[in-house]
């Protein structure tokens, strides 16, 4: 079964540079996916409701950002288990600061995130 010639585009970016595929920016001229992420300016204070926002902003339903998205994820989870063991009440848990080894982490990782629409995945 062959496409009908009159489907078939002759320029796939027609007047448009970059086109949004499942989260991404596809650029058909070079044929790399982009990723294209929000940062919070200026930088908030960081807790563990700051965090999750963060994390649970990345939408990658084809998974290619993974393994950078994983390292958040340890955070938080390790973040969550520091909280239980130190006996906190589970409302103060989501808006105390981060613990200084995991914020310099953290802070590591979001600079990252402003990079990674420089990222291009072939």
């Amino acid at each position: 079964m062959s496409i009908p010639i009159a489907h078939v585009p002759v320029d796939i970016n027609e007047g448009h540079p970059v086109t949004k595929i499942l989260g991404l920016i596809w650029q058909a001229s070079t044929d790399f996916f982009h990723s294209e992420q929000s940062v919070m300016e200026p930088r908030p204070i960081w807790t563990r409701r700051k965090l999750l926002s963060a994390v649970v902003c990345l939408f990658d339903p084809l998974g290619l950002l993974a393994p950078y998205i994983i390292l958040a994820h340890m955070a938080l989870q390790e973040l969550m288990q520091l909280q239980n063991k130190e006996g906190v009440d589970a409302q103060e848990k989501w808006d105390l600061p981060l613990p200084l080894l995991l914020l310099k982490m953290w802070e590591s990782w979001y600079d990252q995130l402003i990079k990674l629409p420089q990222v291009a995945i072939p």
